[in-house]
């Protein structure tokens, strides 16, 4: 019973020792497996996102990616010499 209590107790102070020795080892190659995940990822994140919001999630519906825009053909920043100016005469009262 001795033995086997001094057998575990090494092994467990042997495993302390080398993780504590290789612990910048142990935290680089974590590091490195984390990167390559999310880089294997996030090409999918970007292209989801120019695509629009949700990316895949949203299903388009079939037959509606040429429709027209309402209103397409005007779609410039209008001036100011173009937007409709309203009479406050009779609103603001006498004096005004």
């Amino acid at each position: 019973m001795a033995l086997t209590s001094f057998v575990v107790t090494t092994g467990i102070v042997t495993a302390g020792v080398v993780v504590y020795t290789n612990q910048e080892k142990i935290v680089e190659g974590i590091k490195e497996q984390v990167i390559s995940g999310v880089s294997e990822i996030l090409p999918g994140l970007i292209s989801g996102a120019v695509g629009g919001i949700g990316g895949d999630l949203i299903p388009s519906v079939p037959g509606t990616d040429n429709l027209p825009i309402p209103g397409g053909e005007n779609l410039s920043t209008p001036s100011a010499d173009s937007l409709p100016i309203p009479d406050t005469k009779g609103l603001l009262g006498p004096g005004f």
